[in-house]
């Protein structure tokens, strides 16, 4: 990333050619020791981003080493970062209110026997309609690549509880209604009808008295958000 790099190297970026940068980044790359091969082809991003194309893992890894902001003037390694979802994981076990990052990554590392190292855990969502909810889903973020292709195939362990995870792909999130408690939009641009996500009722939040638990889509004894309903199954593989 170039946003710190200077007027000149910006204005450089902009005016260069894809295949001029790449012949470019490649003879720094032999100037540091390195084989320029391991530098398929060099993309522009936003922002004055560079976007490097390795031909494999390995090359990546050995072109994290070099002194970016020094060989090109004020220039910042972003690294590619990869997250896992884990839902129904105990809010016993990782209570983001009260414990730090680092007191949650240690945590997790140690719970599954420094298998894997943890860049930062995050709850899915950002508010939850049900706050009281004894579980929720959080995302958690390495840099290791192996890593989280483990944890996807093997699952994770979170104090004594073990979970499946799976990939995070954050453009691929549900959007849910907070109103109607339907699929593919907001209830800021919501026409429907109220729906109560506990009992599929029309009734205001603070009128419903109703224990019978009924989500309005699948009709099942949960509520609309829970994570195992098969309308929102279908809807996240959709």
């Amino acid at each position: 990333m170039m946003c710190n790099a200077s007027e000149q190297v910006k204005a450089s970026i902009a005016s260069t050619s894809e295949e001029r940068l790449t012949k470019t980044v490649g003879e720094t790359v032999s100037k540091s020791g390195l084989d320029p091969t391991k530098i398929q082809s060099v993309k522009k991003a936003p922002t004055y981003g560079l976007r490097l194309c390795c031909p494999s893992e390995e090359a990546a890894y050995e072109l994290h080493k070099l002194d970016w902001e020094t060989n090109f003037n004020g220039a910042t390694l972003v690294r590619l970062i990869y997250g896992i979802v884990m839902h129904g994981v105990s809010k016993k076990d990782i209570e983001f209110e009260h414990d730090t990052q680092e007191e949650i990554k240690s945590k997790i590392e140690h719970s599954n026997l420094e298998t894997i190292k943890v860049t930062k855990v995050t709850p899915l969502r950002k508010r939850t309609k049900n706050a009281a909810a004894p579980t929720q889903s959080i995302v958690l973020s390495t840099l290791n690549l192996t890593e989280a292709n483990e944890c996807i195939i093997y699952g994770i362990n979170i104090e004594y509880r073990h979970y499946t995870a799976e990939q995070y792909v954050p453009q691929c999130q549900t959007r849910q209604c907070f109103k109607c408690q339907g699929y593919g939009h907001i209830a800021y641009v919501c026409t429907r009808e109220t729906k109560r996500e506990k009992c599929s009722q029309s009734h205001e939040i603070k009128n419903c008295s109703i224990n019978l638990l009924q989500y309005v889509h699948c009709k099942g004894p949960h509520t609309a958000w829970h994570h195992e309903c098969p309308a929102q199954q279908k809807e996240r593989q959709r």
